[in-house]
């Protein structure tokens, strides 16, 4: 998915502070991501669903009941089960693949990504999907979902976290460097990670994060991460959801003052 559209689905919680209006059209407009051929990138129908879960601490679940959005998170679900979702399929083991991995990122200079594989960033949004069915489905079947839920948790770190080195995993199977990926792993919502292994991956990736031409979209989901794990008030993370949502208004580019932001968490001198 290009940056653009992880910073647009970023920023979807900061618009439903000031406009439900247009919170609407977008939640709208992701809700046909969820369709079987909606989405050009097989990621992006997960971070829209990031997005959504996001929204509804402003507008309430109300609003994802009022446009049918749970029952096609649902039925979204199901399919990616079945092996029916274009792009994505789940193993034996519950572990979500992707069908091509060069359809997720844009591999670092000097390195090949080729094939298929279970990817850190994927699970941690799966395993999100999956917490929200569990939070908001209809009754009788919450319950199961809440099942599953915790379930690909547990699959999550089972398969993705190491003791030796201390660190994420980039696929659940095979021998690559987890990267940038594994800040969705560090931003999740709800936490599939503790406090002492976000703060480890936020370290490992300070350098990166912290060059110029890291992407956009990496340092800010750094800050966000970086908030959840000082446990700063929601009104600290719907003022960075905001300032994305206002990305390139007025010929001032917002995510300036974000990044300074970040500049200072991760390098110790935030507040």
């Amino acid at each position: 998915m290009p940056p653009s559209g992880r910073l647009k689905w970023l920023g979807l919680p900061g618009i439903a502070e000031v406009d439900r209006a247009r919170t609407r059209a977008l939640l709208g407009e992701g809700a046909e991501l969820l369709e079987a051929g909606g989405a050009r990138f097989p990621d992006e129908p997960l971070w829209f669903a990031r997005a959504a879960r996001a929204c509804s601490g402003t507008q309430g679940w109300s609003l994802l009941w009022e446009l049918r959005l749970l029952g096609r998170l649902e039925a979204f679900a199901v399919r990616v089960r079945r092996g029916e979702q274009p792009g994505l399929r789940c193993d034996a083991e519950g572990l979500l693949h992707a069908e091509d991995l060069t359809a997720l990122e844009e591999p670092p200079p000097g390195q090949r990504v080729v094939g298929s594989g279970a990817p850190v960033d994927l699970n941690a949004l799966w395993c999100g999907l999956l917490q929200t069915l569990g939070d908001a489905a209809e009754a009788p079947r919450r319950v199961a979902w809440r099942q599953e839920a915790e379930r690909a948790v547990e699959l999550f770190q089972a398969s993705f976290w190491r003791e030796r080195p201390r660190g994420l995993r980039g696929l659940a199977h095979g021998p690559r460097a987890a990267g940038l990926a594994g800040l969705v792993a560090a931003a999740s919502d709800p936490q599939v990670l503790d406090r002492a292994a976000r703060e480890l991956v936020l370290e490992q990736q300070r350098v990166a994060l912290l060059r110029s031409d890291a992407p956009a979209w990496a340092r800010a989901l750094a800050v966000e991460a970086e908030l959840r794990t000082r446990e700063l008030s929601v009104t600290s993370l719907r003022g960075l959801a905001s300032l994305l949502a206002r990305r390139g208004v007025g010929g001032r580019d917002p995510l300036r003052p974000l990044l300074r932001v970040m500049d200072g968490a991760l390098t110790g001198r935030a507040s």
